[in-house]
């Protein structure tokens, strides 16, 4: 067996081995490399529906701040509005008790004067009756 026929085969079978791996490295770093963009895009988009969630959400929830903070606006003015119709019917209360005072206080009044006047008119028509008695009294005599 002649080496000098073996050998260019040897070479070119190592050549062609060494093609091999190498494109077989090639290949595997070129997959990579798109696994790593395509992980890197998923991931990119991942964030960016996330970030578009949170926007949404807070957007939402300021709105429902504004709708509170209208609501406590309404409320406060309507608490307001109360206290001012509030005041306004106990002042209106208070002068119609006033006024109730003072007539309960001139019934009392005439009442009382009524009573002395009864009580007079009795003393009276006593002093009447003992008068008339008198009077019986001496004409009987005459």
């Amino acid at each position: 067996m002649d080496l000098s026929a073996v050998l260019p085969s040897i070479i070119t079978g190592a050549v062609t081995a060494l093609g091999t791996i190498l494109g077989f490295i090639t290949a595997t770093k070129e997959n990579k490399r798109k696994a790593e963009e395509a992980h890197n895009k998923a991931l990119e988009d991942f964030r960016t529906g996330i970030n578009n969630k949170l926007e949404e959400h807070k957007t939402q929830y300021l709105k429902e701040i504004e709708n509170v903070k209208d609501a406590v606006r309404a409320n406060n003015d309507t608490v307001k509005y109360m206290s001012s119709e509030n005041r306004e019917f106990q002042s209106i209360i208070q002068e119609r008790i006033k006024t109730l005072s003072d007539r309960v206080e001139k019934h009392n009044n005439v009442i009382e004067r009524t009573y002395n006047l009864e009580e007079r008119a009795s003393v009276l028509e006593e002093k009447v009756r003992v008068a008339n008695h008198r009077i019986e009294d001496l004409e009987k005599h005459d």
